[in-house]
């Protein structure tokens, strides 16, 4: 989780004392992107059934403790266990008691910042859970995390944030090799001593990074479709189903606009860095614009998007040193891309097939290496393509989502 910088273009109005961050919930009709099948529903044969309700908002906390476990119980949830915690809050496994076979993530976060300014509680920590609540409301799409409730007591310090948990959790795209393997990579690459990124081999086949690929993209296109520039698209924010589908979590320091159809991106806001360095496109990264300034638009997530391919084929950020210097690589440098990749290694992953008639595919000996064996494979045109065009260094001639939809590689068997 993420700390974002206060907004040029408010979405939400301000929140008045004594008061929850969001107004008692009343049914709205789903965007037009999809038609409602009946009132107060989302239509879509392909939703999870979390995205087929509006979310909830409640506005009691009852916090208590079960007397038997000693687990905590925020309202009817049981609270099993921490699955990640960032700076400004953390996030819990949960089980619905009111239905024992739904579990739930639970993202706890502080209502008030610790920061005061002249005797007053800064409000920035009330004004980013509401953008990112406002953001999850609008999200449903399979290729989205979605938002279940908001728990917003004004009395209570803290806001549950009640989320559609992911059963595998962040997507398996790399791990630690051998240190001989390690170093011989290091000096391949930097000819240099060996730098943490480059402990890491790839685990997954070309063919599953395209399937994660494409849902990572499905997901980021209905994103911009509805206004919403997520900011820091990576591996660690693509979460896996049980049934393989990828989604998109963790809104912290997403923007949200107008929708694409009413207007221009918030280009003051959009420019502000927030989110991971090394994901960060150039046109966040040039210090001294000079008289061609490159725009800041919805298509910083596009290189994003083209940085976590370039992760899930290669392992690392193409881009590896101190976060100064990654910065100015970026603004600098040409993305090198390597026409040759290391095999991955096998990670046995179990498989099941998918609700939705996918079907994730164990990989064949043939797909692996031996974990001690340097095995290369080749980055064929299409993919090289691809890469090239998602970290165009200019985001005018930035390759398109629609375009990337359409691309040869993303459309291959």
């Amino acid at each position: 989780m993420h700390h974002s910088g206060s907004r040029t273009v408010g979405n939400s109005p301000a929140v008045t004392p004594g008061s929850g961050l969001f107004t008692p919930h009343k049914d709205q009709p789903a965007d037009d992107y999809e038609s409602p099948e009946t009132p107060g529903t989302y239509a879509s044969p392909f939703l999870h059934f979390t995205h087929r309700v509006p979310p909830k908002e409640t506005h009691v906390a009852d916090v208590d403790f079960d007397p038997i476990t000693g687990r905590k119980l925020i309202n009817h949830y049981e609270i099993i266990d921490e699955l990640g915690r960032g700076t400004h809050g953390k996030v819990k496994l949960g089980r619905d008691l009111q239905d024992e076979n739904t579990h739930v993530a639970i993202k706890i976060v502080e209502r008030y910042s610790k920061r005061r300014k002249l005797g007053k509680i800064v409000s920035a920590a009330e004004d980013k859970v509401k953008k990112e609540v406002a953001i999850l409301k609008k999200a449903r799409h399979p290729n989205i995390v979605a938002l279940l409730e908001v728990i917003d007591d004004p009395t209570r310090k803290k806001v549950y944030i009640v989320l559609e948990w992911v059963e595998r959790g962040e997507i398996k795209w790399r791990e630690k090799g051998p240190k001989e393997i390690a170093m011989r990579l290091a000096n391949e690459i930097l000819d240099s001593d060996l730098n943490p990124d480059l402990e890491y081999v790839p685990v997954m086949t070309i063919q599953q990074a395209r399937v994660a690929f494409r849902d990572t993209l499905l997901g980021l296109q209905y994103l911009h479709y509805q206004g919403i520039v997520h900011r820091d698209i990576k591996p660690p924010n693509l979460l896996a189903t049980a049934e393989h589908r990828v989604k998109i979590s963790d809104f912290g320091v997403s923007y949200l606009g107008r929708p694409l159809r009413d207007g221009e991106d918030g280009e003051e806001e959009l420019a502000k860095t927030v989110g991971t360095p090394g994901f960060f496109a150039p046109e966040l990264c040039i210090t001294d614009p000079g008289d061609d300034p490159l725009p800041v638009t919805k298509s910083i997530d596009i290189w994003a998007l083209g940085i976590t391919l370039f992760c899930m084929l290669f392992a690392r950020c193409p881009f590896v040193d101190s976060e100064y210097v990654v910065m100015r690589q970026i603004a600098d440098e040409e993305v090198y891309i390597p026409r040759k990749r290391l095999v991955p290694v096998d990670v046995k992953p179990a498989s099941r097939p998918s609700s939705h008639g996918r079907s994730y595919t164990p990989s064949t000996p043939s797909d692996r290496r031996n974990p001690l064996d340097l095995v290369y494979e080749d980055i064929d045109d299409t993919l090289y393509d691809l890469l090239r065009r998602l970290l165009t260094k200019d985001p005018r001639k930035r390759i398109t989502l629609e375009e990337v939809r359409h691309h040869a590689w993303v459309v291959a068997d």
